[in-house]
């Protein structure tokens, strides 16, 4: 596969973290979705992948926006504990709130968020679902 297929579509944990930075989460699979401490997010399961099993995003896939008044439902939370600026990629460190767990996400070196503050967590795109083989294009 081209080099951005086999980024975004690891066969297994080691590959996707030879491969760059991952967030590899346990998750509860089923009809093309993946239950997990960021919630339910969509997958790219070329088969109806079911039970329980390992998804990977990679940091730029999460996005932060500052958490408002009240919480939204089904939204996840988290708190930055570390920011690490690099000019056009930084590096954003959040406790998640729902489970005891940190997430690493790269943003942009505008507007990064202050250590403390609260941040709702967003995911772009679909998870890998590691371990499934995805149709590759002719």
């Amino acid at each position: 596969g081209t080099p951005r297929q086999i980024y975004l579509n690891p066969r297994d944990a080691g590959a996707a973290s030879f491969l760059g930075d991952a967030i590899i989460l346990p998750a509860v699979l089923g009809g093309g979705w993946a239950d997990c401490a960021l919630g339910r997010v969509a997958t790219d399961a070329a088969s109806e992948a079911a039970g329980s099993g390992e998804i990977v995003l990679r940091p730029e896939q999460l996005r932060l926006t500052a958490a408002g008044a009240g919480d939204e439902p089904g939204a996840h939370y988290g708190q930055v504990t570390r920011v690490e600026f690099g000019g056009t990629v930084c590096k954003i460190h959040v406790a998640l709130e729902a489970t005891p767990r940190l997430l690493m996400v790269k943003s942009a070196g505008i507007e990064l968020p202050q250590i403390g503050e609260r941040m709702r967590i967003a995911v772009l795109g679909r998870a890998h679902v590691l371990g499934e083989r995805l149709p590759t294009a002719e």
